[in-house]
């Protein structure tokens, strides 16, 4: 096989390449993703970069790779994965057709005998899937074309996520003598990397359903044709890990809706990525924080697979349950939406009123938050003095000329304060909220107010 160096770079370069031609095309055929409430970027943006990382994707590893009928049962599920994308991308398909689509793509696999026969790990070897092979098959392809779909909903965070996971996949089975998987999984990480230097925050195309899904497509593809070597090839358990942030994310948000007897594919706000933002974390610093998440994920799959014993896999373990223990302690991950504290409610009143002076465009639309503005400016008379530390004199200079600012200068007035006041949060927390605790339904009715007011956009 030709360099590893040289097929990573030729995707790259390829994408690079082939992805601004997406963008002018995905303008031309009407796929464009338009604002929401559950999306954070403004205006209109091309959503066809999928194109430009499948075609990067096909065209390096045809001209370095045999076309072997293992690899060519993998494109024909591949095909329909990207047709679906392609008319969803474009003319929008209901979830439930998406789904059947993405079962019938696992049929070649299937028939060709790449499932799921056995699962091997460290502690009792190796562990025979048996009449649950096929459905497990189909579980693991399909909720990993949904995981990385659900992830994708910041600039560059889907891409850069599939870009570490597809290397950690490369190295484990290049380790592991799986040549063919490891160099597939270079050319996806290749072909995404040139992706993600438009994607990136501030993105100048999205990958759409399209991208998104193919990659979720081939990493659990990659995986299956690892795993049919032999017993002590990539077992699912160590992908599984390396796949860590968007297969967790995706069945906490399963179990989460259904606690909150909510449907399970249903949208909400409570993705890994809305909590950091959430948290306080602008999108370029939520984006590299689950980067790094992920390379957390990726090494230790890496160093599972490169020892397979029962102490590694106890230490895996327990690098993953500190990051989950931290992820909780600071509310990033939570099966229920906490409106109970004051203090949480202010943060997500700043983040809603940042978005909706960014989405409303003149004084008239921003009218609509008249009474809401009045009662965050009231509830802020009552914060005592010791909240503003050392610029008080500045809070109560700005306090005397709010009535006579612009409704888009109170909104962002209101947002320096409320700043100020979670300022203190980490010191302060209990005071504060005791603070705020008659205020309390009165946060959550402007909370409220304001989340309408985001969805009416």
């Amino acid at each position: 096989m030709e360099n590893i160096f040289l097929i990573f770079l030729v995707s790259f370069l390829l994408s690079l390449i082939l992805t601004p031609v997406a963008k002018k095309v995905a303008y031309q055929v009407g796929a464009v993703d338009h604002p929401n409430q559950r999306k954070v970027h403004n205006g209109a943006m091309a959503r066809f970069g999928g194109l430009a990382i499948i075609l990067s994707f096909l065209i390096t590893s045809l001209l370095f790779l045999e076309l072997s009928r293992q690899y060519q049962i993998v494109l024909l599920g591949a095909v329909i994965i990207v047709a679906i994308g392609i008319i969803d991308d474009i003319k929008g398909v209901k979830a439930k057709y998406k789904l059947v689509g993405q079962i019938v793509a696992t049929i070649p696999l299937l028939a060709y005998n790449l499932q799921i026969d056995f699962i091997s790990h460290p502690v009792t070897g190796l562990l025979f899937t048996g009449a649950l092979a096929i459905p497990i098959t189909i579980l693991w392809v399909v909720g990993l074309v949904n995981a990385v779909n659900m992830i994708d909903g910041l600039d560059g965070l889907a891409g850069g996520v599939i870009v570490i996971s597809a290397l950690a996949i490369a190295i484990i089975s290049f380790g592991q003598g799986n040549v063919v998987s490891s160099a597939l999984a270079v050319i996806l990480a290749g072909a995404t990397l040139g992706f993600l230097k438009y994607n990136f925050n501030p993105a100048e195309i999205f990958m759409g359903d399209t991208g998104s899904m193919f990659l979720g497509y081939m990493l659990a593809s990659i995986s299956l044709v690892a795993t049919a070597k032999s017993a002590t090839a990539v077992t699912v358990l160590v992908p599984v890990i390396a796949l860590g942030v968007p297969i967790f994310d995706t069945s906490f948000a399963v179990v989460r809706r259904l606690i909150n007897g909510k449907h399970p594919f249903r949208p909400d706000k409570e993705h890994l990525h809305h909590r950091f933002l959430s948290f306080g974390l602008n999108q370029k610093q939520t984006v590299l924080t689950i980067y790094l998440v992920t390379l957390i994920f990726g090494v230790s799959a890496v160093l599972l697979a490169k020892y397979e014993s029962s102490m590694i896999l106890l230490v895996v373990a327990s690098i993953l349950l500190v990051l989950f223990m931290w992820l909780k302690e600071f509310g990033i991950i939570r099966l229920y939406p906490t409106k109970a504290e004051p203090i949480d409610l202010l943060q997500e009143i700043k983040v809603n009123l940042i978005k909706l002076s960014d989405m409303m465009e003149d004084e008239l639309e921003l009218a609509r938050l008249h009474n809401e503005i009045g009662q965050l400016e009231e509830l802020i008379d009552k914060v005592p003095e010791f909240v503003y530390a050392g610029v008080n004199e500045e809070v109560a200079a700005s306090k005397g000329e709010v009535t006579y600012r612009s409704l888009r200068e109170r909104v962002l007035w209101l947002v320096e304060i409320i700043d100020l006041v979670l300022d203190n949060y980490q010191t302060d927390s209990d005071n504060l909220n005791y603070i705020f605790q008659d205020e309390k339904y009165s946060l959550v009715s402007i909370y409220d107010s304001l989340s309408s007011n985001l969805v009416k956009e």
